[in-house]
């Protein structure tokens, strides 16, 4: 929404509406290319300032606090406490029902979108995805340090939704002839794939760092073949980074490549790791990341090599603290090595991924009896839709319609025409080797 003088709120207002006030005003498009990129960038550093309001502190303090005190609840067997959340079931998002797994989530995403009650300036949602910018990337990334701090920041948004999160098995998505036509790219659950968010329960919510998707641009979905791979690998060192993730040697990448690619097939927003944690789809694939990081704990428990790696990679050493301890000092802090141990995962269990006959009773999933495997349905008809904010001019000035377009590759070619590459830096999800061979090479680019 636009503040009551005009002036956009965020990059995405400012793309769709400035083209035609500027030719309503004579200004040029290099003009307002700069202005919007301008906007961008100025937002983006008076989200880091903001992060060092006492407010926010406190709240991630609160937040922070509740993790620790359920650990320690589980080492004393205790029953309550004024922080616990308790221990919780994360399904995969197109299993049944549909309201309590998919719908909580999604409400709970829009109630913190929504929500001012931390910050004047930034919602509840925004502030905790934040926590996934500046100087703890380097904490959580890059690093057997990944697996263990992702771990706590899914507990940290978990904490927040008040509700289990749901996991996105994209192995069910990767079998089919062509991924992007999945169901989950429906209003139904993500929304459109292309663009800005425009359908779905994450349409036109607010916020500063709006999600731009450019789905099947590069990269992969993981399919049932690479988690096969990532699960048989010795032991934690070569499961975790870094590894050859770059060149044509997929045997040899680790987990965290591999959820790379899919950052990098779902393009946009979700390659930058500062910008990445802003669209909801985040929290879902994480958590399946976050599944399959312990079906193979599990088995180095069973193995007697559950050692955490120490790879000597700066800042993901065993005792080195993880939980955003970088960007607040003062707050208590796991260390690596606790995100690898039993008592924080005790806090979280996950449901099998769905297989045949039945596909966990969902009408979202079909079984496939050529390959025995369950198969994302796909999207018909309307779902295949996006909206598109027009604005035009009329004799009272401007005025917005909203027209319905196909959600397509096209609805990113505008933008980069528009605007050429975001101001968007930092490190990104990628290069990655080996891209599936259904992408279409069209990645948006940043400076």
């Amino acid at each position: 929404m636009k503040d009551p003088n005009g002036t956009p709120s965020n990059f995405v207002e400012c793309m769709e509406y400035e083209f035609i006030i500027a030719d309503a005003k004579n200004i040029s498009q290099i003009e307002v290319q700069k202005f919007c990129k301008d906007l961008l960038v100025n937002q983006m550093e008076s989200m880091a300032v903001e992060m060092k309001n006492p407010n926010i502190t406190n709240y991630i303090k609160h937040l922070a606090r509740g993790i620790i005190s359920e650990i320690e609840n589980v080492n004393s067997r205790q029953k309550r406490s004024v922080y616990r959340f308790g221990n919780v079931l994360r399904r995969e998002i197109r299993e049944p029902p549909y309201d309590q797994v998919w719908g909580c989530y999604a409400r709970g995403v829009r109630r913190l979108k929504n929500s001012y009650d931390v910050s004047n300036t930034m919602n509840t949602f925004d502030v905790i995805a934040s926590l996934h910018t500046g100087v703890a990337i380097p904490v959580g990334h890059d690093g057997p340090g990944f697996f263990s701090w992702h771990k706590a920041f899914l507990r940290i948004m978990e904490f927040a939704i008040g509700c289990p999160l749901p996991y996105w098995d994209t192995t069910l998505d990767f079998p089919m002839a062509d991924p992007t036509q999945s169901i989950v790219w429906s209003p139904k659950f993500f929304g459109n794939g292309y663009g800005a968010i425009t359908s779905g329960p994450f349409a036109n919510l607010p916020g500063v760092l709006q999600p731009i998707r450019n789905i099947n641009s590069a990269g992969w979905l993981m399919s049932r073949q690479d988690i096969q791979m990532a699960l048989s690998k010795p032991s934690y060192f070569e499961f975790t980074e870094p590894s050859p993730c770059y060149n044509g040697n997929r045997y040899a990448y680790s987990m965290e490549c591999l959820h790379d690619g899919t950052h990098v097939w779902l393009g946009g927003t979700a390659e930058p790791t500062a910008t990445a944690s802003f669209d909801p789809i985040f929290y879902p694939l994480h958590a399946f990341v976050d599944k399959i990081f312990g079906l193979f704990r599990r088995r180095m428990i069973q193995e007697g090599n559950a050692v955490y790696p120490d790879k000597q990679i700066t800042g993901h050493a065993p005792r080195d603290r993880m939980l955003f301890y970088n960007t607040f000092p003062g707050i208590e802090s796991l260390t690596h090595e606790d995100g690898y141990g039993e008592n924080l995962d005790q806090l979280v269990s996950y449901t099998s991924t769905p297989s045949c006959p039945n596909c966990a009773g969902s009408d979202d999933l079909y079984c496939d009896t050529t390959q025995n495997i369950c198969v994302s349905r796909t999207r018909q008809g309307p779902q295949n839709m996006a909206v598109n904010r027009v604005p035009m001019r009329t004799n009272d000035g401007i005025e917005t319609a909203e027209m319905m377009e196909p959600d397509s590759p096209v609805r990113v070619q505008r933008i980069m025409n528009r605007f050429g590459a975001l101001p968007i830096r930092g490190p990104m999800f990628g290069p990655v080797g080996m891209r599936d061979r259904r992408t279409t090479g069209i990645s948006m680019r940043f400076m």
